[in-house]
Protein backbone atom coordinates (compact mmCIF):
# COMPACT_ATOMS: atom_id res chain seq x y z
CA UNK A 1 0.00 0.00 0.00
CA UNK A 2 1.32 3.45 -0.88
CA UNK A 3 1.61 5.89 2.02
CA UNK A 4 1.77 9.63 1.44
CA UNK A 5 2.69 12.12 4.13
CA UNK A 6 0.26 14.76 2.85
CA UNK A 7 -1.98 15.39 -0.15
CA UNK A 8 0.15 15.94 -3.25
CA UNK A 9 3.27 14.26 -1.87
CA UNK A 10 4.87 11.30 -3.63
CA UNK A 11 4.37 7.86 -2.09
CA UNK A 12 7.36 6.68 -0.04
CA UNK A 13 7.40 3.18 -1.49
CA UNK A 14 7.35 4.63 -5.03
CA UNK A 15 10.32 6.84 -4.16
CA UNK A 16 12.22 3.86 -2.76
CA UNK A 17 11.51 1.72 -5.81
CA UNK A 18 12.42 4.53 -8.21
CA UNK A 19 15.63 5.34 -6.35
CA UNK A 20 16.61 1.66 -6.46
CA UNK A 21 15.90 1.52 -10.20
CA UNK A 22 17.95 4.69 -10.76
CA UNK A 23 20.79 3.21 -8.71
CA UNK A 24 20.94 0.23 -11.06
CA UNK A 25 21.31 2.61 -14.01
CA UNK A 26 23.44 5.40 -12.53
CA UNK A 27 24.97 4.07 -9.33
CA UNK A 28 23.76 4.65 -5.78
CA UNK A 29 25.45 8.03 -5.20
CA UNK A 30 24.27 9.54 -8.49
CA UNK A 31 20.74 8.23 -7.94
CA UNK A 32 20.58 9.73 -4.45
CA UNK A 33 21.89 13.09 -5.69
CA UNK A 34 19.38 13.15 -8.55
CA UNK A 35 16.44 12.32 -6.29
CA UNK A 36 17.50 14.99 -3.80
CA UNK A 37 17.05 17.59 -6.55
CA UNK A 38 14.01 16.16 -8.30
CA UNK A 39 11.86 14.66 -5.53
CA UNK A 40 10.70 17.99 -4.02
CA UNK A 41 9.23 19.09 -7.36
CA UNK A 42 7.65 15.84 -8.59
CA UNK A 43 4.08 16.93 -9.39
CA UNK A 44 1.07 15.44 -7.67
CA UNK A 45 -0.21 12.35 -9.43
CA UNK A 46 3.00 11.68 -11.37
CA UNK A 47 3.77 8.61 -9.26
CA UNK A 48 0.26 7.26 -9.82
CA UNK A 49 0.61 7.49 -13.61
CA UNK A 50 4.21 6.32 -13.91
CA UNK A 51 5.76 3.13 -12.65
CA UNK A 52 9.39 3.34 -11.52
CA UNK A 53 10.53 1.77 -14.81
CA UNK A 54 9.08 4.81 -16.60
CA UNK A 55 10.32 7.33 -14.06
CA UNK A 56 13.86 5.98 -14.41
CA UNK A 57 13.74 7.26 -18.00
CA UNK A 58 12.00 10.56 -17.22
CA UNK A 59 13.79 11.85 -14.15
CA UNK A 60 17.38 11.93 -15.47
CA UNK A 61 16.16 13.97 -18.46
CA UNK A 62 14.19 16.31 -16.20
CA UNK A 63 17.26 16.72 -13.98
CA UNK A 64 19.50 17.42 -16.98
CA UNK A 65 17.18 20.11 -18.29
CA UNK A 66 16.75 21.62 -14.83
CA UNK A 67 20.50 21.97 -14.33
CA UNK A 68 21.55 22.79 -17.91
CA UNK A 69 22.94 26.12 -19.03
CA UNK A 70 20.99 28.28 -21.48
CA UNK A 71 21.90 26.33 -24.61
CA UNK A 72 21.30 22.96 -22.96
CA UNK A 73 17.89 24.01 -21.71
CA UNK A 74 16.90 25.09 -25.19
CA UNK A 75 17.21 21.53 -26.44
CA UNK A 76 14.18 19.29 -26.44
CA UNK A 77 14.45 15.71 -25.17
CA UNK A 78 12.41 12.67 -26.21
CA UNK A 79 11.81 9.08 -25.20
CA UNK A 80 9.68 6.20 -26.45
CA UNK A 81 8.32 3.57 -24.11
CA UNK A 82 6.29 0.42 -24.52
CA UNK A 83 4.75 -1.29 -21.53
CA UNK A 84 3.95 -4.99 -21.39
CA UNK A 85 0.26 -4.44 -20.68
CA UNK A 86 -0.17 -2.30 -23.82
CA UNK A 87 -1.04 -3.52 -27.31
CA UNK A 88 2.01 -4.08 -29.49
CA UNK A 89 1.20 -1.06 -31.67
CA UNK A 90 0.68 1.32 -28.73
CA UNK A 91 3.60 3.33 -27.38
CA UNK A 92 4.19 6.36 -25.19
CA UNK A 93 6.10 9.17 -26.90
CA UNK A 94 7.46 11.63 -24.36
CA UNK A 95 8.72 15.13 -25.05
CA UNK A 96 10.79 16.97 -22.43
CA UNK A 97 11.48 20.69 -22.52
CA UNK A 98 12.00 23.85 -20.45
CA UNK A 99 9.72 26.86 -20.31
CA UNK A 100 6.02 27.10 -21.06
CA UNK A 101 3.90 24.10 -21.97
CA UNK A 102 3.72 23.16 -25.63
CA UNK A 103 0.38 23.69 -27.31
CA UNK A 104 -1.11 20.36 -28.26
CA UNK A 105 -1.93 21.86 -31.67
CA UNK A 106 1.81 22.37 -32.24
CA UNK A 107 2.88 18.99 -30.88
CA UNK A 108 0.51 16.59 -32.61
CA UNK A 109 1.31 17.57 -36.23
CA UNK A 110 4.96 16.70 -35.59
CA UNK A 111 3.94 13.20 -34.56
CA UNK A 112 1.36 12.88 -37.34
CA UNK A 113 3.96 13.72 -39.99
CA UNK A 114 6.11 10.89 -38.63
CA UNK A 115 3.25 8.46 -39.17
CA UNK A 116 2.03 8.17 -35.58
CA UNK A 117 -1.64 8.29 -34.64
CA UNK A 118 -2.05 10.19 -31.36
CA UNK A 119 -4.44 8.53 -28.89
CA UNK A 120 -4.16 10.64 -25.73
CA UNK A 121 -1.92 13.20 -24.05
CA UNK A 122 -1.05 14.06 -20.47
CA UNK A 123 1.42 16.56 -19.13
CA UNK A 124 3.57 16.81 -16.01
CA UNK A 125 5.02 20.11 -14.78
CA UNK A 126 8.18 20.14 -12.64
CA UNK A 127 8.65 23.57 -11.02
CA UNK A 128 12.28 24.18 -10.05
CA UNK A 129 13.51 27.44 -8.46
CA UNK A 130 15.09 28.64 -11.71
CA UNK A 131 12.79 27.17 -14.36
CA UNK A 132 9.97 24.84 -15.25
CA UNK A 133 10.45 21.51 -16.99
CA UNK A 134 7.56 19.83 -18.77
CA UNK A 135 6.90 16.26 -19.83
CA UNK A 136 4.31 15.87 -22.58
CA UNK A 137 3.40 12.18 -22.63
CA UNK A 138 1.50 11.22 -25.79
CA UNK A 139 0.01 7.81 -26.41
CA UNK A 140 0.68 6.91 -30.03
CA UNK A 141 -0.17 4.06 -32.35
CA UNK A 142 2.44 2.98 -34.89
CA UNK A 143 1.39 2.08 -38.45
CA UNK A 144 0.52 -1.51 -39.31
CA UNK A 145 3.51 -3.65 -40.14
CA UNK A 146 6.06 -1.38 -38.44
CA UNK A 147 8.27 -3.11 -35.88
CA UNK A 148 10.27 -0.75 -33.68
CA UNK A 149 13.66 -1.77 -32.35
CA UNK A 150 16.18 0.33 -30.44
CA UNK A 151 17.76 1.72 -33.62
CA UNK A 152 14.48 2.68 -35.30
CA UNK A 153 13.16 4.28 -32.10
CA UNK A 154 16.32 6.36 -31.82
CA UNK A 155 16.03 7.46 -35.45
CA UNK A 156 12.38 8.49 -35.21
CA UNK A 157 13.19 10.46 -32.06
CA UNK A 158 15.99 12.24 -33.91
CA UNK A 159 13.56 13.01 -36.71
CA UNK A 160 11.07 14.46 -34.23
CA UNK A 161 13.73 16.73 -32.74
CA UNK A 162 14.83 17.80 -36.23
CA UNK A 163 11.23 18.77 -37.03
CA UNK A 164 10.85 20.56 -33.69
CA UNK A 165 14.05 22.54 -34.20
CA UNK A 166 13.28 23.33 -37.83
CA UNK A 167 16.32 21.63 -39.34
CA UNK A 168 14.09 19.50 -41.59
CA UNK A 169 10.79 20.27 -43.28
CA UNK A 170 7.61 19.22 -41.49
CA UNK A 171 5.69 17.24 -44.11
CA UNK A 172 4.37 13.79 -44.90
CA UNK A 173 7.68 12.56 -46.31
CA UNK A 174 8.93 12.19 -42.74
CA UNK A 175 6.68 9.13 -42.44
CA UNK A 176 9.40 7.30 -44.35
CA UNK A 177 11.52 7.28 -41.19
CA UNK A 178 9.01 4.83 -39.72
CA UNK A 179 7.68 3.19 -42.86
CA UNK A 180 10.94 2.71 -44.78
CA UNK A 181 13.52 2.77 -42.00
CA UNK A 182 15.22 5.84 -43.46
CA UNK A 183 17.03 8.55 -41.56
CA UNK A 184 15.76 12.11 -41.57
CA UNK A 185 18.78 13.00 -43.72
CA UNK A 186 17.88 10.34 -46.29
CA UNK A 187 14.33 11.69 -46.38
CA UNK A 188 15.83 15.11 -47.14
CA UNK A 189 17.34 13.61 -50.32
CA UNK A 190 13.92 12.46 -51.52
CA UNK A 191 12.45 15.82 -50.52
CA UNK A 192 15.02 17.65 -52.64
CA UNK A 193 14.10 15.50 -55.64
CA UNK A 194 10.42 16.19 -54.97
CA UNK A 195 11.05 19.94 -55.03
CA UNK A 196 13.00 19.60 -58.27
CA UNK A 197 10.19 17.68 -59.94
CA UNK A 198 7.82 20.52 -59.13
CA UNK A 199 10.38 23.07 -60.34
CA UNK A 200 10.61 21.49 -63.80
CA UNK A 201 6.85 21.26 -64.23
CA UNK A 202 6.11 17.64 -63.27
CA UNK A 203 2.34 17.29 -63.78
CA UNK A 204 1.44 16.03 -60.29
CA UNK A 205 1.19 18.16 -57.15
CA UNK A 206 3.75 18.07 -54.38
CA UNK A 207 1.14 16.50 -52.11
CA UNK A 208 0.52 13.72 -54.63
CA UNK A 209 4.24 13.10 -55.09
CA UNK A 210 4.70 12.88 -51.31
CA UNK A 211 1.75 10.52 -50.87
CA UNK A 212 3.00 8.32 -53.71
CA UNK A 213 6.48 7.84 -52.31
CA UNK A 214 5.10 7.14 -48.81
CA UNK A 215 2.61 4.61 -50.24
CA UNK A 216 5.58 2.65 -51.57
CA UNK A 217 8.14 2.75 -48.74
CA UNK A 218 10.12 -0.26 -49.97
CA UNK A 219 10.74 1.46 -53.31
CA UNK A 220 11.58 4.72 -51.52
CA UNK A 221 14.25 2.87 -49.57
CA UNK A 222 15.64 1.26 -52.73
CA UNK A 223 15.85 4.66 -54.43
CA UNK A 224 17.92 5.99 -51.52
CA UNK A 225 20.12 2.88 -51.62
CA UNK A 226 20.75 3.44 -55.33
CA UNK A 227 21.57 7.10 -54.65
CA UNK A 228 24.10 6.00 -52.01
CA UNK A 229 25.61 3.28 -54.19
CA UNK A 230 26.11 5.72 -57.08
CA UNK A 231 27.29 8.81 -55.25
CA UNK A 232 28.77 8.03 -51.83
CA UNK A 233 32.53 8.43 -52.43
CA UNK A 234 33.44 6.28 -49.42
CA UNK A 235 32.05 3.19 -51.15
CA UNK A 236 34.83 3.35 -53.71
CA UNK A 237 37.67 3.74 -51.24
CA UNK A 238 37.19 1.31 -48.38
CA UNK A 239 38.77 -2.10 -47.99
CA UNK A 240 35.66 -3.95 -49.10
CA UNK A 241 35.45 -2.22 -52.46
CA UNK A 242 39.05 -1.11 -53.02
CA UNK A 243 38.11 1.62 -55.46
CA UNK A 244 36.58 -0.89 -57.85
CA UNK A 245 34.59 1.16 -60.38
CA UNK A 246 33.27 -1.98 -62.04
CA UNK A 247 32.10 -3.20 -58.64
CA UNK A 248 30.26 0.06 -58.04
CA UNK A 249 28.58 -0.19 -61.44
CA UNK A 250 27.52 -3.74 -60.68
CA UNK A 251 26.03 -2.75 -57.33
CA UNK A 252 24.16 0.12 -58.97
CA UNK A 253 22.82 -2.16 -61.70
CA UNK A 254 21.57 -4.62 -59.07
CA UNK A 255 19.74 -1.88 -57.19
CA UNK A 256 18.28 -0.44 -60.37
CA UNK A 257 17.03 -3.86 -61.45
CA UNK A 258 15.43 -4.32 -58.03
CA UNK A 259 13.58 -1.01 -58.37
CA UNK A 260 12.37 -1.82 -61.88
CA UNK A 261 11.15 -5.23 -60.69
CA UNK A 262 9.30 -3.63 -57.77
CA UNK A 263 7.65 -1.14 -60.13
CA UNK A 264 6.00 -4.04 -61.96
CA UNK A 265 3.78 -4.51 -58.91
CA UNK A 266 2.66 -0.86 -58.72
CA UNK A 267 -0.98 -0.86 -59.91
CA UNK A 268 -1.41 2.87 -60.53
CA UNK A 269 0.02 4.36 -63.72
CA UNK A 270 0.38 7.75 -62.02
CA UNK A 271 2.26 6.19 -59.12
CA UNK A 272 4.45 4.30 -61.56
CA UNK A 273 5.27 7.48 -63.46
CA UNK A 274 6.12 9.32 -60.25
CA UNK A 275 8.36 6.59 -58.89
CA UNK A 276 10.15 6.23 -62.23
CA UNK A 277 10.81 9.97 -62.13
CA UNK A 278 12.71 9.50 -58.85
CA UNK A 279 14.71 6.68 -60.42
CA UNK A 280 15.54 8.85 -63.44
CA UNK A 281 16.66 11.77 -61.28
CA UNK A 282 19.00 9.57 -59.25
CA UNK A 283 20.54 8.26 -62.46
CA UNK A 284 20.82 11.81 -63.81
CA UNK A 285 22.66 13.01 -60.69
CA UNK A 286 26.39 13.14 -61.37
CA UNK A 287 27.53 14.89 -58.20
CA UNK A 288 26.19 15.89 -54.78
CA UNK A 289 27.35 17.33 -51.48
CA UNK A 290 25.06 14.97 -49.54
CA UNK A 291 27.98 12.96 -48.19
CA UNK A 292 30.24 15.86 -47.27
CA UNK A 293 30.31 16.58 -43.53
CA UNK A 294 29.02 19.92 -42.37
CA UNK A 295 29.97 22.01 -39.33
CA UNK A 296 30.94 20.05 -36.21
CA UNK A 297 30.97 16.81 -38.24
CA UNK A 298 27.22 17.11 -38.79
CA UNK A 299 25.23 17.14 -42.01
CA UNK A 300 25.13 20.10 -44.33
CA UNK A 301 21.78 21.88 -44.12
CA UNK A 302 21.86 22.70 -47.84
CA UNK A 303 21.71 19.86 -50.36
CA UNK A 304 23.09 20.37 -53.87
CA UNK A 305 22.73 18.07 -56.88
CA UNK A 306 24.41 18.37 -60.27
CA UNK A 307 22.24 16.90 -63.03
CA UNK A 308 23.15 15.63 -66.47
CA UNK A 309 20.04 17.19 -67.99
CA UNK A 310 20.05 14.85 -71.00
CA UNK A 311 18.93 12.14 -68.54
CA UNK A 312 16.17 14.19 -66.88
CA UNK A 313 12.83 13.20 -68.44
CA UNK A 314 10.43 15.92 -69.59
CA UNK A 315 12.81 18.76 -68.76
CA UNK A 316 11.57 21.89 -70.59
CA UNK A 317 13.66 23.31 -73.41
CA UNK A 318 16.19 24.81 -73.75
CA UNK A 319 18.23 22.30 -71.77
CA UNK A 320 21.61 23.29 -70.38
CA UNK A 321 24.35 20.66 -70.48
CA UNK A 322 24.30 20.48 -66.67
CA UNK A 323 22.11 21.99 -63.97
CA UNK A 324 22.78 22.58 -60.26
CA UNK A 325 19.81 22.18 -57.94
CA UNK A 326 20.10 23.52 -54.38
CA UNK A 327 17.55 22.75 -51.67
CA UNK A 328 17.39 23.53 -47.94
CA UNK A 329 14.75 23.44 -45.16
Amino acid sequence: MSIKGAPGEVADDWVEATTAALAEELGADAAAALMAVVRPVIPAGYDELNWPNGAVVDLPVVHRLATADGDGCARVGTAMMHFEEADGANWRFRVYHCGAALAIADLLPLLDHLGFKAIDERSSRFVFPEREVWIHDVGVEVPDGVALDDASRAEVQRAFVAQFEGTVEVDGLNRLVLLAGLTARQVEILRAYTRYLRQIGFPFSQQYIESTITRHPAIARMVVELFTARLDPSLGRDADHDGDVAGRDERCAERRDAIVAALEDVPSLDDDRTLRAFLALVEATVRTNAFRPGPNAGHREVLAFKFDTAKVPDLPLPRPMFEIWVCSP
